[in-house]
């Protein structure tokens, strides 16, 4: 098995910490205030990931669908 076999193929990130529940077995601690990246800092992002070989990216949270550039960044 070469070097490149042995690299991940995909990945789970955190787009965001907000969540419209209140889960008491919550681990994910929300804060109001806290800096998301925006849209472009996120393609970025899946951009370098590319690269690394990652074929797959799980979008996390929080609740991610309350991120505001969701749909954009699963079509890009």
């Amino acid at each position: 098995m070469n070097q490149r076999e042995k690299l991940p193929v995909a990945c789970g990130v955190f787009i965001t910490r907000k969540c419209d529940l209140k889960c008491e077995y919550c681990n994910i601690p929300q804060d109001e205030n806290e800096n998301e990246l925006d849209i472009n800092q996120w393609k970025t992002a899946v951009n370098i990931l590319e690269k690394m070989g990652i074929k797959t990216i799980n979008f996390l949270g929080g609740e991610p669908t309350l991120y505001e550039g969701i749909v954009e960044l699963i079509d890009y």
